[in-house]
């Protein structure tokens, strides 16, 4: 075959994969949307609700057809075939490929637990930013898009003990413990929290929903963390989404390391994150990933969609 055939042939397969995708996505957008209407279809709580169409949204951001772009940043795995590196892989390949759904029972109910938010109008404000909760959550909470890739995470990997830092409002919280508990596992979740008021509206939604599966915990994590994991070893799961700089970043995973298991996965969010609402001076958020991404517990790093950092730990 001549070199010019073979890139004409090459071509060809390649249009058509993207054709075949493309249909495909679009028979399974066309579904959500007759699912949907014959769901909420008179449906009462609908004028209720203080943002429908953000519900709505919400509902396809969870069911819809969903790929993330997976860059391979470090693979120490050398052919390596224990459990933990298949998980990984595994994960790694369904995120490219299209992330699983978040069942609708799930989804409906964190739909509803987010709009009560929306109607949230404390004020609320840091040094350089003012408003109320509703608009912190739109801008802090952990929406379908990140949800999605905390259930696969939990749904592939299938950790016992998570911790996470950086509760919010609970929503990463709620996706990680709905998988927990979808799994079938006797698994149980820490989540530590400093800014108030959102942890005491978090909490009891957390508790009320999970029981004993959830440690809500109220306090800064410079101070509260190491009391907490006196208590924690063999952690499978540790998901950073708390101060958000290189400092945060280091201090955070240096204190968590030793308590991590081997084969545990470390998701770090905002790693390229900037906000001068916040800090003074750049945050560094990248430096501090790559730093860790060099620790020798490092097996296997990965950033999706630029956005997150995902590790694989020896």
């Amino acid at each position: 075959m001549t070199l010019r055939a073979y890139a004409k042939s090459t071509l060809e397969r390649l249009t058509s994969f993207v054709v075949e995708h493309h249909v495909r996505a679009s028979r399974r957008h066309s579904d959500v949307d007759v699912f949907l209407t014959t769901c909420l279809a008179g449906a009462p709580y609908l004028a209720c609700l203080n943002d429908p169409t953000a519900y709505i949204a919400f509902l396809r951001s969870c069911l819809e057809p969903a790929t993330y772009t997976v860059q391979i940043v470090k693979d120490a795995s050398q052919g390596q075939r224990e459990v933990a590196t298949k998980k990984f892989a595994t994960l790694l390949n369904k995120l490219r490929q299209g992330a699983p759904p978040i069942p609708f029972p799930i989804a409906h109910k964190l739909g509803l637990i987010a709009d009560n938010y929306r109607g949230n109008r404390q004020p609320f404000e840091f040094e350089r930013w003012a408003g109320d909760l509703a608009l912190f959550f739109e801008v802090s909470a952990s929406l379908g898009y990140k949800g999605r890739l905390l259930g696969s995470i939990t749904r592939f990997m299938r950790p016992t003990l998570c911790l996470e830092l950086g509760t919010a409002f609970g929503m990463s919280s709620m996706f990680v413990l709905s998988t927990l508990q979808a799994n079938g596992q006797d698994s149980h979740l820490v989540t530590i929290e400093g800014y108030e008021p959102v942890f005491s509206l978090a909490a009891p939604v957390l508790n009320d929903a999970f029981g004993k599966m959830v440690s809500c915990h109220r306090g800064w994590i410079q101070e509260l963390l190491p009391s907490v994991l006196k208590s924690l070893d063999h952690i499978d799961f540790f998901f950073h989404d708390a101060d958000h700089s290189r400092e945060a970043y280091l201090s955070a995973f240096t204190l968590v390391e030793p308590h991590l298991a081997p084969g545990a996965a470390v998701c770090f969010d905002d790693i390229r994150w900037e906000d001068s609402r916040v800090l003074d001076g750049p945050s560094r958020t990248y430096d501090g990933w790559m730093e860790i991404v060099g620790h020798d517990r490092v097996q296997q790093a990965v950033e999706i969609d630029g956005n997150l950092g995902l590790l694989l730990l020896r």
